[in-house]
């Protein structure tokens, strides 16, 4: 399953991602950077509180300040990958950390396309064109409770508002063809997790005609035993 949301550029919107309630995964629940933009700006491994914050604010960690990088601006996408009931059931429960692999190779693959998707609005002589970028800035963090404390594995994938164009400037992120591309993408998310599941040697079961699935072995009563949400 896949959900966007626009992120605020502020402190608080940054804890909300660095203050993780994790039950289950304690110290295996990572944050990382992704993208070729993270990349090119010298961001890799853990995500670091400061980065994070700055980027969320347009400022790039070289000091550079994004045109119109103004208070209320978008700070970034919130693309939220979530795996099925079961998968998080069999991997925070039931302990087949191999699971956890196996989701975040499928949120690999989503934010590969995702990347295809970026771009910049380019002004010249007052016609605003969109130019493509193929690059991204993505703050991973991975989390394994839902709201109503069930185990719910999922990641929070920040495709921060910034971009670089072909002429090497840095701009603000076009996020609309992320929006418009939101039903692909999910779709993409959840058969890469279901090739995954199958290539360790699980049994899925189609719930629905737009490929949402769930582990064979665990019965639907299993899976709404671990689905709080669902029962109120």
């Amino acid at each position: 399953m896949l959900s966007i949301a626009n992120v605020a550029s502020s402190a608080q919107a940054a804890s909300y991602y660095e203050q993780a309630d994790d039950y289950y995964s304690k110290d295996r629940s990572p944050s990382q950077w992704s993208g070729q933009a993270a990349a090119t700006l010298g961001l890799s491994g853990p995500v670091q509180p400061e980065d994070f914050r700055r980027l969320l604010d347009g400022q790039l960690p070289n000091g550079e300040q994004l045109h119109n990088a103004a208070a209320g601006r978008r700070g970034g996408t919130d693309l939220t990958l979530s795996a099925p009931k079961s998968v998080s059931i069999q991997a925070l429960v039931g302990g087949d950390v191999r699971l956890l692999a196996a989701h975040e190779n499928a949120v690999a693959r989503t934010l590969d396309y995702a990347e295809t998707l970026a771009a910049c609005r380019v002004t010249v002589d007052g016609v605003t064109t969109k130019q493509a970028t193929g690059v991204l800035a993505v703050a991973q963090f991975r989390h394994d409770l839902s709201r109503a404390a069930d185990p719910q594995l999922h990641t929070h994938c920040v495709v921060l508002n910034v971009t670089q164009r072909s002429d090497g400037a840095w701009r603000a992120m076009d996020n609309e063809a992320l929006y418009r591309h939101k039903m692909l993408m999910g779709a993409l998310y959840r058969s890469e997790l279901a090739r995954e599941v199958q290539a360790l040697g699980y049994e899925v079961r189609i719930e629905h005609h737009d490929g949402r699935f769930e582990l064979a072995h665990l019965s639907r009563a299993q899976v709404r035993a671990f689905s709080q949400r669902a029962v109120d």
